[in-house]
């Protein structure tokens, strides 16, 4: 599938949110972070999930290939790729219109596998770039 997405993934037992988070972006981008505040948080129901989503800092390293990714690429916010997850890009348009609020909604739309198949998620991700919220 060729989509744009943020690192990240699922707690292993014992971690804190933010220790599954470090460790995902050195796994996936080989980049140290620090983490500096919460943005987002999202309950997934259909998923049984709820994801946290960080704005962090680059604290060392440089971006290196790794098994767990296609590409890595860093996008303006003004330049984002139609083609991004939009759970995922629906967080970051309200990171960047709204940062001094968490946003804390329940992201229940179509799958991005479903926007995929029936060719309308670019329609659907431009909806959400214009989005006021």
């Amino acid at each position: 599938m060729d989509i744009w997405n943020l690192p990240g993934g699922g707690m292993k037992s014992n971690e804190t949110p933010q220790y599954t988070l470090k460790r995902e972006v050195k796994e996936e981008t080989g980049l140290t972070i620090s983490v500096k505040k919460l943005v987002a948080l999202n309950p997934k129901p259909q998923d049984n999930e709820l994801v946290l989503t960080y704005e962090c800092e680059i604290v060392k390293g440089k971006i290196i290939e790794t098994d767990e990714v296609d590409k890595h690429k860093w996008f303006q916010y003004d330049n984002l790729p139609i083609n991004t997850v939009p759970k995922q890009l629906e967080r970051i348009c309200y990171f960047f219109k709204k940062p001094e609020i968490v946003f804390q909604d329940t992201q229940d739309q179509p799958s991005t596998k479903d926007l995929l198949a029936s060719g309308k998620l670019e329609e659907f991700n431009k909806k959400l770039i214009s989005k006021s919220f």
